[in-house]
């Protein structure tokens, strides 16, 4: 399996304001970006070394539960599910609600922050999506964290850990060229080449 590299500043930030989350400072963070981009890897990295963490309890909220897209307007957490103590609500595939509700979203902060919740919410978001949604995400009630394609030494750097070659070698070349910096397409891709046996 290949390692999780890069995106350092993206896990600090996002571990910052989980922490302060579970000390009561609630809000709604939306990690956002192309299918593959790493939205669910980077969540769960921040979030498993805090889930011992008393009170903790980590939901994930997901559209295929019923009535999943009404808890969503009606400040995205069911009643049911508010518990008295700072709590941290992972709400995945975002993009699946219908637009309107979907739009809705910076209106559920203000309830969001009365139930002292932090929400962080993964969002795909593609060529298609629509441009009242890149709208919605400049909303200053969201704080948005939008995920980049890694750099060419991350993908060096999952090549080389993989055994598939040395640091600037023609495997990490050609594995950037294939994947544009993809997590998703350069993991799939590497664990493809060790499946087959092209490490050294």
């Amino acid at each position: 399996m290949t390692p999780f590299v890069g995106r350092r500043r993206e896990v600090d930030a996002l571990t910052a304001r989980a922490v302060a989350g579970l000390d009561g400072e609630s809000g709604v963070v939306v990690v956002a970006g192309p299918p593959g981009i790493g939205k669910s890897t980077l969540v769960d990295v921040v979030l498993a070394p805090l889930r011992s963490r008393d009170p903790i309890e980590v939901r994930h909220a997901h559209p295929d539960v019923p009535g999943w897209g009404l808890a969503a307007l009606r400040g995205l957490i069911p009643p049911a599910l508010v518990p008295p103590a700072p709590h941290i609500v992972v709400l995945e595939d975002l993009e699946r609600l219908p637009l309107p509700a979907l739009l809705a979203l910076p209106e559920a902060v203000e309830g969001v922050r009365a139930a002292r919740l932090l929400v962080i919410a993964q969002l795909c978001t593609t060529e298609d999506t629509p441009a009242a949604v890149h709208r919605m995400l400049e909303d200053p009630r969201l704080e948005v964290t939008r995920l980049r394609p890694l750099s060419s030494r991350d993908v060096e750097e999952m090549v080389v850990s993989a055994g598939l070659g040395a640091p600037g070698g023609r495997v990490s070349r050609a594995v950037q060229r294939a994947t544009d910096g993809n997590p998703g397409l350069v993991r799939a891709l590497v664990d493809t080449l060790v499946a087959e046996g092209a490490a050294s």
